[in-house]
């Protein structure tokens, strides 16, 4: 579902000064600038800055266009999904707390209902919601992410059906994210398997829609799906940056979309609603919503990126789902990375459609790291996946040095689609980047003496090998794989052997020094043994740890594949693991782990007993935000991905922040004091 910014519902003179404003549309297509960014923000804080909120019916003879912004539903765990009844209520998908919570118009909370598990009813990272009808007669369809099912429940939270399991065969899922509903069909998109499933409520397989690829009808990465009142279906397949639409049929009909900050142009397209003879879309990395005639034609945009750490007040930063109310009188955007729903009035009927934003383009030295890092030596790699770039920092002194930087989109061997698994080793230095989308592995070497004096060298990186994982997919197990390889972490260890971590399947994959696969792990047919979704890795003393989110735990195996143990947070004050993400099992003989979803770091010993933790959910240097990967230097220090914050942070083994960076200025424990103590005196 899907929800849309836009200016309109103003006080007094700013309506007229808002119709009077409008930014006319971008020609269709266009790859030219937009020469009025500053009108388009000027009317957009004119509109933001009214504190009036507006409770008015949208207008049936005109399409639902977003106006002013009305309330923030703030500080939930992880929400990935929102739909609106008939009644207005507002339902959130909160998937770190395997929820699904109920809120007012005005934004007050009524109810919530869901708790983590497999058992009929429960929930596992749920991604996906949808509602059909109203009051105590409506049903919620869930996307249970984790569990690759589809569940039905009461708007009271009453267990009444679910369907689905993993696997290939029509009505088996692998990892659903998008869901739709008209009158007796639902359908999901069945984002692992690259593909659309029409159903009847009853989980009965009428139609399956597309596979893997480019091409029209194929999908890769396919995240939201909808119906328009002729019955057609429309998805948004993200990794093409695009949009496709099918008659009930499933025969294709059109696509529209490619990757780029303009008008029609999309950078990971993640929620999608019809609505009016209008497709509302939300154009994740480039902070907006898009409106699109039912041909694919743009008609508008709506957002403004957010400048400033946690900013709000009708600013989008990375939305990820929208939903209009059956009324049309408001609707509601869903951030996940802020984890947020803002909720907007419709405009008033004499403001026209208009584009109130600008596409967004990052700004010099502005950094945007991702989840993933490595560290060997005194070499530091980094992937920031929205601009397609991996940065190399050194890390001698106290604050890291950014040395190159390879960056690049496409689907040629040097160039990214969806990078994100790192391993960077040294003499030489090289650099494996794992690409999820192109399911390979591309080794890069750089020009770089580790030990020579401090500077910046561009141009330094080349493309040694590539190696294609749908290769090494058909050839695993006699070509048993289920699904082609996703990269999702890599690691070495000291023999040389690359362990690939892989997501899609649920199981690490250990190559000898030659690629030659050796075995994989974690596919116990039962039991604990067994991986759901794994998300990074790492080895010390012949033991490997893996972060099993799917089941918020770390499990220990040994190398031939054998389980040793589990263990999880629960001793810890903050209880258990709510989103396990990154692990290092460092040099001094402890482990540590992030917990995206408690924003904190955990350190056990090697047998995973509790020891410390630190962190907490917040913006300032101390603070953590969605941490993601973690790794330790030499001298002990550890590096960690502070993905919520775009930056990298250093901490001490006792949790002390030290260091602040990215691309720019970077933050020490000394400076931050020293500056805290001039502006103190200049007080």
């Amino acid at each position: 579902m899907g929800k849309v910014l836009s200016g309109g519902d103003v006080c007094g003179n700013a309506r007229r000064q808002v119709a009077a404003g409008v930014v006319r549309l971008y020609p269709w297509r266009s790859m030219q600038r937009i020469s009025s960014y500053c009108a388009g923000l000027a009317v957009l804080v004119l509109i933001l800055s009214c504190d009036v909120v507006a409770q008015q019916q949208g207008d049936p003879g005109q399409p639902f266009r977003f106006g002013a912004f009305a309330i923030e539903i703030a500080d939930l765990n992880d929400p990935k999904a929102v739909a609106i009844d008939g009644d207005g209520l507002i339902y959130i998908v909160e998937s770190a707390a395997h929820r699904v919570s109920i809120f007012d118009r005005a934004g007050q909370p009524l109810r919530s209902w869901g708790s983590f598990g497999r058992q009929p009813g429960e929930l596992a990272f749920p991604s996906g919601v949808a509602v059909l009808g109203s009051g105590v007669d409506a049903q919620v369809i869930v996307c249970d992410t984790g569990n690759h099912r589809v569940q039905v429940y009461s708007s009271g939270g009453r267990y009444i059906r679910g369907f689905g399991g993993l696997g290939t065969a029509p009505g088996q899922f692998n990892h659903p994210r998008g869901v739709a509903v008209d009158n007796d069909l639902l359908l999901v998109a069945d984002q692992g398997n690259d593909r659309v499933q029409l159903l009847n409520h009853d989980g009965t397989v009428l139609k399956i829609i597309g596979e893997s690829g480019m091409g029209d009808g194929q999908f890769t990465r396919p995240t939201a799906v909808a119906f328009d009142e002729q019955r057609n279906i429309y998805v948004a397949d993200a990794d093409n940056n695009r949009i496709q639409s099918f008659n009930l049929d499933g025969a294709f009909r059109e696509a529209w979309g490619d990757y780029g900050p303009f008008a029609g142009l999309m950078d990971e397209p993640a929620g999608l609603v019809v609505r009016d003879d209008r497709v509302f879309v939300t154009d994740s990395r480039n902070h907006r919503v898009q409106v699109f005639q039912m041909d694919g034609q743009p008609v508008y945009q709506w957002g403004v990126h957010a400048r400033l750490p946690r900013e709000g007040q009708g600013v989008l930063h990375y939305p990820v789902d929208v939903a209009i109310a059956p009324a049309g009188d408001f609707a509601a955007i869903c951030e996940t990375f802020e984890d947020r729903v803002q909720v907007f009035d419709v405009a008033e009927p004499e403001v026209a459609e208009a584009n109130a934003g600008s596409p967004f383009q990052s700004r010099p030295n502005q950094t945007h790291f991702g989840t993933r890092l490595s560290l060997a030596g005194n070499m530091l790699a980094i992937a920031e996946p929205e601009t397609h770039s991996v940065y190399l920092f050194r890390i001698d002194g106290e604050i890291p040095i950014h040395i190159t930087t390879h960056t690049g989109r496409g689907r040629a061997t040097h160039q990214f689609m969806r990078l994100g698994a790192l391993d960077v080793t040294v003499d030489p230095v090289q650099v494996l980047v794992g690409d999820a989308a192109m399911s390979r592995l591309q080794q890069f070497a750089v020009e770089y003496d580790r030990h020579e004096s401090l500077r910046f060298r561009p141009l330094i990186t080349t493309v040694s090998r590539a190696f294609d994982l749908n290769y090494f997919s058909r050839s695993i197990r006699n070509g048993d794989l289920h699904w082609s390889i996703e990269p999702t972490a890599l690691e070495r260890d000291t023999q040389g052997r690359l362990y690939v971590l892989d997501r899609r399947n649920a199981l690490v994959h250990i190559f000898d020094s030659q690629m030659q696969h050796v075995r994989s792990i974690g596919d116990t047919a039962t039991g604990i043994g067994r991986l759901r979704s794994p998300t990074d890795i790492s080895i010390r003393n012949g033991r490997i740890y893996v972060v099993d989110a799917g089941d918020r735990q770390v499990k220990m195996y040994d190398i031939a594949g054998g389980l040793i143990g589990t263990f999880d947070a629960a001793d810890s004050p903050g209880g258990g693991f709510t989103a396990p993400f990154g692990i290092e099992a460092g040099m001094d003989g402890f482990v540590y782990v992030t917990d995206a979803g408690s924003h904190r770091v955990v350190k056990f010993d090697v047998n995973g007993s509790f020891v410390a933790q630190w962190g907490e959910k917040g913006s300032d240097d101390e603070q953590l935000w969605k941490p993601g990967g973690i790794e330790q230097a030499e001298d002990g220090r550890l590096f960690i991905a502070d993905y919520g914050n775009h930056r990298g942070k250093i901490f001490t083994t006792d949790g002390q922040w030290e260091v602040s960076f990215g691309l720019g200025k970077a933050y020490t424990r000394e400076s931050k004091e020293r500056e805290q103590k001039e502006q103190e005196a200049a007080e």
